[in-house]
């Protein structure tokens, strides 16, 4: 009985070892904050316009965001779709889910800009870009969380 515990541990043991070796991507949820407290127009450029951004999930209020915060946003933000772009209008002091990606980047977003009250563009072409631009944590096992805070910038 000792020996079967004593292998199932060194089994166990081996697979949390090459677990990180199978290829999985971590998961990772994008947020945006608006801390204004007024309105602010946002613009994402999509790489790919098969990919559909239109409505966003949103909440009025301000947290530092956690991977699931998304399931918990009720209320849709609609955007205008003009060519490889959306355009939103953000409410003041709240956060908005741009969506979910992998390995710390999201599916076909190109860039985003926004105007507090200068425009501001940041290109995310690479998951560096992602983490020069925008805050991030390790929320779960292998889960990310990434949010940009929009304030005045001259």
């Amino acid at each position: 009985m000792i020996r079967l515990i004593s292998k199932m541990r060194k089994f166990f043991a081996i697979v949390l070892c090459l677990f990180p070796l199978t290829g999985c991507t971590a998961p990772t949820a994008f947020y945006i904050r608006n801390m204004l407290p007024r309105p602010v127009k946002l613009v994402l450029v999509l790489k790919d316009t098969a990919v559909k951004r239109e409505a966003l999930a949103y909440r009025e209020a301000l947290a530092e965001p956690g991977f699931n915060d998304y399931q918990k946003m009720t209320k849709k933000l609609s955007g205008t779709v003009k060519g490889d772009s959306v355009w939103y209008v953000l409410p003041p002091n709240s956060t908005v889910c741009l969506g979910l990606g992998k390995a710390g980047a999201l599916d076909g977003l190109q860039s985003v800009s926004y105007f507090s009250p200068q425009e501001r563009q940041l290109q995310l072409n690479s998951v560096k870009a992602y983490e020069t631009y925008f805050q991030h944590k390790s929320a779960l096992v292998g889960a990310y969380v990434f949010w940009l805070d929009i304030e005045e910038h001259f």
